[in-house]
C-alpha cells in the first residue's frame, strides 16, 4: 500500500466513524490531525506548545531562551513523517501526569526513556521538554532524517537529553550505555499495519530482558489500524496492559477515538 493510499484510508476510517457518532460528547476535537486534508499534514509545519502547568489554555510554557513551541517539519516521503492524532493525546497526558502526580506512571522527570517508532518525535520530544533523556528510534532513511531535523531545532537545553538512532524491529536490540536501564518504553502509533507487528513484539521482548524493569506507554487510535487486535494477541504472554483513564488526561484534549495504555511485563 502506498503512503498516499494509507493515509487516505486513515481519514476515511476516521471521518466514517466520527459521522456514525454524531453527537456524542469528545467526539470531534480541533487537533484530530487524522481528519486534517493531506496538503495540511505535509505541507505546513506542526507547531505543539506546551500547557502551563499541564493545565488549560495559559501561556506557553518556553522551551529555551527564543523558543516557545515545539516545531515539527512534516514531509511527504513518509506515513512516519507526519503527526497522528494520538501523539498529541498521549503528549498531553505526560504533561498533565507530570503536573497531576498519578500512580499509574512513574514521574519523567530525571527518568531514561525508549521511544520506538517515533516518527516526526512529538512524543519523545515533550518527554524530553519534561525532564526525560530520551532515546528516540526509527528506522534509516526519510523518517529517521526528518526526526534528526525536528531534534537539531529544538534549544540546546532539551536537545541535549535526546539521542536518535536507528532501530529495527525484530533485529537484534543493542542500546547505548546511557540507556542500558530503561524506565519508560513509549509506543505510539506503531500497531498500524499486520505485519509490523510481530517483528515490533520481538523487539518488546527482547527489551522485558534487558530491562525487566520498565514501565510501558502503548497508544493508538482505533480508525483504520488493523494491527491492534494481533499486537493484543502477541504480547498477552509478555506483558498486562491496563487503560489509562479519562481523567488522567487534560479534558480538551481526549478523543475518545484513541486508546492509552500503561503496561508493565510479566513475571518481573
Amino acid at each position: 500500500m502506498s503512503r498516499a493510499d494509507f493515509l487516505a484510508d486513515i481519514r476515511q476510517a476516521a471521518e466514517k466513524r466520527m459521522a456514525a457518532s454524531e453527537g456524542k460528547p469528545n467526539e470531534r476535537v480541533s487537533w484530530d490531525q487524522n481528519v486534517q486534508g493531506l496538503g495540511r499534514r505535509f505541507h505546513q509545519e506542526y507547531k505543539y506548545r506546551l500547557l502551563e502547568n499541564g493545565g488549560g489554555e495559559g501561556t506557553d510554557l518556553v522551551l529555551g531562551d527564543n523558543e516557545e513551541v515545539v516545531k515539527l517539519q512534516q514531509t511527504d516521503s513518509d506515513i512516519g513523517t507526519t503527526v497522528y492524532t494520538a501523539a498529541v493525546q498521549v503528549s498531553r497526558l505526560l504533561e498533565n501526569l507530570q503536573a497531576t502526580p498519578n500512580e499509574t506512571f512513574p514521574s519523567l522527570k530525571g527518568a531514561t526513556v525508549l521511544e520506538l517508532g517515533s516518527g516526526t518525535g512529538l512524543v519523545g520530544l515533550v518527554a524530553a521538554a519534561l525532564g526525560a533523556r530520551v532515546l528516540v528510534t526509527d528506522l534509516t532513511g526519510p523518517v529517521l532524517d526528518n526526526l534528526k531535523h525536528n531534534v537539531d531545532q529544538l534549544p540546546l537545553s532539551i536537545r541535549k537529553n535526546i539521542t536518535v538512532s536507528e532501530l529495527r524491529w525484530g533485529d537484534p536490540v543493542s542500546l547505548p550505555d546511557t540507556f542500558s536501564k530503561l524506565d519508560i518504553i513509549l509506543a505510539v502509533e506503531v500497531v498500524y499495519q499486520k505485519e509490523f507487528v510481530p517483528p515490533l513484539v520481538d523487539t518488546l521482548k527482547q527489551l522485558k530482558t534487558l530491562c525487566p524493569l520498565s514501565k510501558i506507554l502503548w497508544s493508538h487510535d482505533k480508525r483504520g489500524r488493523p494491527g491492534i487486535a494481533l499486537f493484543k494477541e502477541l504480547t498477552e504472554p509478555v506483558a498486562e496492559f491496563e487503560a489509562i483513564p479519562d481523567d488522567c488526561f487534560p479534558p480538551q484534549y481526549l478523543c475518545q477515538h484513541v486508546e492509552v495504555f500503561a503496561g508493565k511485563w510479566k513475571g518481573g
